[in-house]
C-alpha cells in the first residue's frame, strides 16, 4: 500500500526499438564533453541532440524516452520548444535539412545567455518541417543525446538500468578543482554561486552518479577522464562499437581535436584562493580518490 502511494513503478522503455543504439553523453561543465559532442555531431547515421534539457526541464525517464524514441517530434509544439535552443539547432542534421542560416551563431562566451527558456531567436518550424526531423530521427541507426545538467546524471543512470534496449552511457569526468577553476576564469560560475557551493554540487552529483553507475554493466557504461585527452576518442570508439561512429572517433584520436592548451591547462591556484582549494579538497576528497586525482 505504501508503494502505491509513492507513484507508478519503473518505466519499461519498451517503445525504444532494439535495433537502434542509444548513447547518453553526460558530465559537468568543462569536462571535454563538447569535443566528444562535436565528433558525434559530424558522424553519419547519428541523430544527435546537444543539451536539449536547456530548452526543457531536467530530464525524466519519460522525457528521455520521448526524445530517444523520436516521439517528441510527433507534436509540433513540443518539437519547437526543443529545437528553438541554439545548441540543439546547431546540429549537423538540422543545418542539412533547413540550411545554416536557421541556427543562430553564438559567441563563445554567450552560452549562459541562451539558457533562458523564453529566449527564442529562431523562427517557428512548420508541421511539415517537424515531420522531416522526425523521419530523420527514425531513420538513424544511432541516436545520441548530450545531457549536461549535473542533476541529470542520476536520472540517466536509472534510465539506462531500466531500459530494455541498448542504452550506452558515456560519463565525462574531470578533477573538479580544475573544472571550477575554469568556470571562475571564464566568468561562467554565476555571481550568486560561491566556489565552495559549486564544488559541493559537482562533487556530490558526480560521486552519486559513480555509485549509481555500478548498477550498469561494462557494456553499458564507460568513464572518460578529461586529462586523458584525445585518447578518449579511441576508448569511446571501442565502447560504442558502431561502424560509422567508430570510424569518426578513431580519426579524431589521431588529430589535435581535444580542447587546445591554454585555459584548459589552468592551475586552480591561479584563480581560486588557497583556503578555498583546501576546503574543496575536503569536500571532494572521496571523489578525488576514487577518480585517482590524488
Amino acid at each position: 500500500q505504501q508503494q502505491q502511494q509513492q507513484g507508478p513503478g519503473p518505466v519499461s522503455h519498451l517503445s525504444l526499438p532494439r535495433l537502434t543504439t542509444y548513447v547518453l553523453l553526460v558530465g559537468f561543465a568543462n569536462c571535454g564533453s563538447e569535443a566528444v559532442s562535436a565528433a558525434l555531431n559530424e558522424t553519419r547515421d547519428v541523430f544527435f541532440l546537444s543539451e536539449p534539457e536547456m530548452a526543457h526541464h531536467i530530464p525524466t525517464d519519460a522525457w528521455l524516452e520521448d526524445v530517444l524514441s523520436c516521439k517528441l517530434f510527433a507534436d509540433t509544439d513540443d518539437a519547437n520548444t526543443l529545437l528553438r535552443h541554439w545548441k540543439v539547432r546547431q546540429a549537423r542534421w538540422f543545418q542539412a535539412l533547413f540550411g545554416p542560416d536557421q541556427a543562430r551563431q553564438p559567441h563563445d562566451d554567450d552560452n549562459d545567455k541562451h539558457q533562458d527558456k523564453d529566449n527564442d531567436n529562431t523562427r517557428r518550424l512548420t508541421a511539415g518541417e517537424v515531420e522531416r526531423v522526425r523521419q530523420l530521427c527514425l531513420s538513424q541507426t544511432v541516436r545520441a543525446v548530450h545531457v549536461k545538467a549535473v542533476h541529470s546524471l542520476l536520472a540517466v543512470s536509472k534510465f539506462a538500468t531500466e531500459a530494455s534496449a541498448q542504452v550506452k552511457v558515456v560519463h565525462m569526468v574531470r578533477d573538479p578543482r580544475l573544472s571550477i577553476a575554469e568556470s571562475v576564469a571564464r566568468g561562467t560560475l554565476g555571481a550568486t554561486t560561491s566556489v565552495l557551493a559549486a564544488a559541493r554540487e559537482v562533487c556530490l552529483n558526480t560521486q552519486n552518479s559513480v555509485v549509481e553507475s555500478q548498477h550498469l554493466t561494462k557494456g553499458q557504461y564507460v568513464r572518460l577522464r578529461y586529462e586523458d585527452g584525445r585518447a578518449n576518442f579511441k576508448k569511446m570508439a571501442r565502447f560504442l562499437d558502431v561502424a560509422p561512429v567508430r570510424e569518426t572517433l578513431m580519426r579524431h584520436s589521431k588529430t589535435d581535436r581535444w580542447p587546445s592548451p591554454g585555459i584548459h591547462d589552468l592551475q586552480p591556484a591561479a584563480v581560486i584562493p588557497e583556503q578555498h582549494l583546501v576546503a574543496m579538497h575536503g569536500v571532494c576528497n572521496d571523489l578525488l580518490a576514487f577518480l585517482d586525482y590524488v
